[in-house]
């Protein structure tokens, strides 16, 4: 925590002297959030504004890395740079994406009921339904719950 009256960033208006300094914590500034105690800012709150403002505004869960798309030959590692390379290398080589994309496919009751009971589980992207529901999706694999909708796995797209 820092509450530098020197920095713009620790004051509430976004400029030495414009507002109230409220100071910078876990990279949370009082600019940036002025109606925020940022003094009283705890990890677990930092990581949700983290998460909402920033992971989930570019929808990094569907970014190339997240979705496994390697496994798809979609992503090469003998080639030169590229941005994202050393994310996609380090997540390859250490095994260490447990997301796939999968298509679903049964009783549309069974596929909505697992989905709201596990959210975490299946981050669906589209859904059609014609006597089945069928559901392309991006399934967590470190899910506990993913057990319950490997039936339901029509076919696996990367992974």
């Amino acid at each position: 925590y820092t509450r530098d009256t020197r920095d713009p960033g620790n004051w509430t208006g976004g400029a030495v002297g414009a507002g109230t300094v409220r100071g910078t914590k876990f990279g949370i500034s009082a600019a940036a959030f002025p109606q925020l105690d940022i003094a009283a800012l705890d990890l677990g709150q930092a990581r949700d504004i983290y998460r909402r403002r920033y992971w989930d505004a570019v929808r990094a869960a569907l970014m190339p890395p997240a979705l496994g798309l390697e496994h798809l030959g979609a992503v090469s590692f003998d080639k030169g740079c590229y941005p994202g390379q050393e994310i996609a290398a380090r997540l390859h080589y250490r095994g260490g994406n447990k997301r796939h994309l999968v298509t679903l496919a049964g009783a549309a009751d069974r596929i909505t009921t697992l989905m709201h009971t596990h959210p975490d589980a299946l981050l669906a992207l589209s859904a059609q339904q014609s006597q089945d529901l069928h559901v392309l999706g991006v399934l967590n694999g470190n899910s506990a719950a993913v057990d319950a909708f490997a039936p339901l796995i029509q076919s696996r797209h990367a992974g």
